[in-house]
């Protein structure tokens, strides 16, 4: 996956790529995802490095890339991994108003691994307000 990013990067800067349906943030998204679903020991890390190259390349992260970000974190075992995964959802919803049911699912799913009740309840104002907001959460949720 980092190769075709890498690949993908010399096409846009060379104006060789179209703005497909999808935007570009979704090559991001992929990549960062892949590294989510990996069993990498720095799955998070390296997820989050590319997460960190979108800006620099002029790219805004939207939902996907913020999503992957917040699983990789969320399943990586890592100490304090829950203050990572509450600022990605804090930031991604300040950015874009509000989460949508795989963000929650996240979020939630981040939070609620943590052995401090303070994350646990947490999650649990998450389930009240993804409901309050309309969003429709189902079984894997809890």
């Amino acid at each position: 996956c980092q190769g075709l990013l890498k690949k993908f990067l010399v096409l846009k800067e060379t104006n060789t790529i179209r703005d497909g349906r999808m935007g570009h943030s979704h090559h991001f998204g992929a990549v960062i995802d892949a590294w989510a679903k990996s069993n990498h020991p720095q799955r998070a890390v390296k997820a989050n490095a590319v997460f960190d190259q979108m800006k620099p390349h002029g790219l805004t992260p939207d939902v996907v890339p913020y999503t992957s970000l917040m699983w990789a974190w969320a399943k990586s075992g890592a100490r304090n991994s829950e203050k990572q995964v509450e600022k990605l959802f804090l930031e991604l919803s300040h950015k874009l108003k509000t989460g949508d049911a795989h963000s929650y699912n996240a979020y939630i799913y981040g939070l609620s691994h943590s052995n401090n009740i303070t994350w646990l309840e947490k999650a649990n104002r998450a389930l009240a307000q993804a409901t309050k907001q309309g969003i429709h959460l189902n079984a894997y949720h809890y």
